[in-house]
This record gives structure tokens, sequence and C-alpha cells, in this order.
């Protein structure tokens, strides 16, 4: 049992330091990219939301005016 526990964290150590490096190699080029693009499309998801809200709230109160 042990035998596999140490294999299993070889490995997941081995992977991860992969990860990192991967990570680190590509940082430079694509990192600014990608964060803008996920930042924008968060952004823009919760604008997105915000605005449906407020449309909704507007079409309610007027149609509770109008009858």
């Amino acid at each position: 049992m042990a035998i596999w526990y140490r294999v299993g964290w070889q490995i997941g150590r081995l992977a991860g330091w992969q990860v990192v490096r991967l990570w680190r190699s590509v940082k430079g080029r694509l990192a600014s990219w990608q964060v803008g693009r996920l930042v924008g499309w968060q952004v823009g998801r919760l604008a997105g939301w915000r605005v449906v809200r407020l449309w909704r709230s507007v079409k309610g109160r007027l149609a509770g005016s109008a009858s």
C-alpha cells in the first residue's frame, strides 16, 4: 500500500511541476490575453445580468402602472 502512495505522490509532484513549467513558459505570451478575455467575459456577463434585471424591474413597473 505504501509503495502505491509513494508512486502516486511522485507522479503528482512531477505532473504539478510540468504544469508550473508550462504555465511559466506560456504565461508571458498568452496570460495577458487570456486574463483580459476572461475578465472581459466576466464583466460583460455581470453587466448583461444587471441590464436584464433592470429591464425586468422597469417593465414590471410600467406594466403595473398601466393597468
